[in-house]
């Protein structure tokens, strides 16, 4: 978040009028599973979950959703909350799930963060997303009672 904050005040405080928008996403996107996997082993370090929480593929993830959604009463409902989401989720599972493609998750555009980089220098220097920062995230939220 700091990179965020950091972001918006290097654009409100440039010399320079701004450009009408800005993407202020993270400019070097990192794969899914170089994030979750750390986080779910953190989690089981930090006796969060009794277990590594296993990964799946969107895809089969997904089809256990609709499993799930077949018959589900209100009790499922609130037991498993993404069931809310099930068209939305349709969505994203009928978009490309390629990992080597240049689209985000869903199918959407990737965002172009050329402009947001060239305008501020905490977007520059924003290193790669890494498994040292998902270790440190649980190890805060933890250390701040987030988990319970």
């Amino acid at each position: 978040m700091q990179a965020v904050s950091q972001t918006i005040l290097d654009v409100a405080f440039a010399p320079d009028a701004p450009p009408i928008a800005l993407n202020i996403v993270h400019p070097r996107p990192v794969a899914w599973s170089a994030i979750m996997r750390p986080l779910s082993e953190a989690l089981h370090q930090h006796k969060v979950t009794p277990d590594v929480i296993p990964l799946v593929a969107f895809k089969e993830w997904f089809a256990m959703l609709e499993n799930s959604a077949t018959g589900a009463d209100e009790h499922d409902m609130g037991r498993i909350p993404a069931l809310k989401l099930l068209e939305f989720f349709r969505r994203l599972s009928a978009a490309p799930m390629d990992a080597e493609s240049s689209r985000e998750l869903g199918g959407s555009a990737a965002f172009t963060t050329v402009k947001s980089q060239a305008a501020s220098s905490a977007m520059r220097g924003l290193a790669r997303l890494s498994a040292i920062d998902a270790r440190r995230w649980i190890k805060y939220w933890n250390a701040m009672g987030f988990f319970g």
